[in-house]
């Protein structure tokens, strides 16, 4: 049974794909936080309405579980709600269709083990300003793409968010 969650865990979930997406170059479209949730996003040639044939890079993988990721820091076991697991089993079908892995051989719980490396880093590195997006997406319920942007721009320490682990550092 898929536990209930809160306001404060629905913002941070997608907070940290807001900050991932931001911070890898992406362009935001809108985050609406409510009985519905959504996040509205694309990064290079890939979107929040992707299908199974489409290219994926390594960076839309974080993208995606930097929801899962940023939960971590506030939910024990994140993958008992019902977002963070579509997000995975979701991410993990993705790589499944780009013959990165061999399906048989997944679970979930191994396949966040494996995939999950960088944006468990990403989230930790940048946990400021997804605590600071998640506060402000709690009060305002839904906010457009310039809007995330400016609020992001002006709330990062440096204009932008730390550099998370490359794909090629994390796996060496």
């Amino acid at each position: 049974m898929m536990s209930e969650l809160t306001i404060e865990q629905i913002c941070v979930h997608e907070a940290g794909h807001a900050v991932a997406c931001w911070g890898h170059g992406g362009k935001l479209e809108l985050i609406a936080i409510g009985e519905n949730s959504l996040i509205s996003y694309s990064h290079d040639g890939f979107s929040s309405k992707f299908s199974y044939q489409d290219p994926i890079s390594k960076e839309a993988v974080l993208i995606i579980l930097s929801g899962l990721s940023a939960m971590l820091r506030i939910a024990e076991e994140p993958w008992n709600f019902e977002g963070c697991y579509r997000d995975l089993g979701g991410a993990q079908d993705l790589i499944k269709a780009q013959g990165w892995i061999e399906p048989a051989n997944y679970n979930l719980d191994k396949f966040y083990r494996d995939f999950g490396g960088p944006s468990r880093i990403f989230c930790f590195s940048n946990w400021g300003l997804i605590k600071a997006l998640s506060s402000e997406l709690q009060i305002q319920k839904k906010m457009r793409g310039q809007a995330i942007a400016k609020f992001l721009e002006d709330n990062s320490p440096l204009g932008g968010p730390e550099r998370a682990l490359s794909w090629a550092e994390h796996e060496g």
